[in-house]
């Protein structure tokens, strides 16, 4: 008789927990499959790219002041400027545009912070001489020099003290960049100005800031 009584209470606790087991797969089911959330990304910006095109005739198609401060990692005290070149048939040159940034008040461009040059030639042949000669002159004259990666491009380095400057050649087209001493960190001055090169070798497509 004892036995009996005490199986009892056992049996209903073990339904109870069997009920509650059924309510909770019940609940489940019914609630439905559990929500994923989603999130949207945003494509990544396009990579630059360079092009073998005809010179723009202001430095806005070259590269932009917020630009160039954006780049050089800090703004450029001073004004910008450009002088925009001639043809020159002695050296098959078809064009040339030369950009500054940072010109001190009251100096002239020559002292900017940083210039950004570039030339057309006839040819490619013709502007991969004019990048040669440009640094073999620096070489003969004891500059050191060392090759930089320039978007698909082996620029050259010039450290030409006290100014640093790269030299490139795409195409028909050369870009020299120069910068003076104490715009650029020395240990990233070929990594800031490959990026200057890049810049102005990619056409824009919004001109509207400067």
């Amino acid at each position: 008789m004892d036995s009996a009584r005490a199986v009892r209470p056992l049996l209903l606790i073990s339904a109870a927990a069997c009920a509650a087991v059924l309510v909770g797969c019940a609940a489940r089911q019914l609630a439905g499959p559990a929500h994923i959330p989603t999130f949207e990304t945003s494509p990544p910006p396009p990579r630059p790219t360079v092009t073998d095109r005809e010179l723009p005739r202001d430095c806005l198609n070259v590269a932009t002041g917020p630009e160039v401060d954006q780049i050089v990692g800090h703004p450029l005290a001073g004004s910008t400027g450009f002088v925009l070149g001639v043809p020159d048939p002695r050296i098959s040159r078809t064009a040339r545009i030369d950009c500054y940034y940072g010109v001190p008040e009251g100096q002239p461009f020559e002292k900017a912070a940083v210039s950004i040059a570039m030339a057309t030639y006839a040819d490619e042949p013709t502007a991969a001489q004019r990048m040669r000669s440009t640094v073999d002159d620096a070489r003969q004259r004891g500059v050191a020099t060392s090759e930089v990666q320039v978007g698909p491009d082996r620029g050259v380095l010039l450290a030409d003290n006290p100014n640093r400057t790269l030299v490139d050649q795409h195409g028909k087209t050369t870009v020299l960049v120069s910068a003076a001493p104490g715009a650029l960190p020395e240990d990233r001055a070929g990594e800031i100005l490959a990026a200057l090169a890049v810049r102005a070798l990619t056409p824009h497509t919004d001109t509207t800031t400067g």
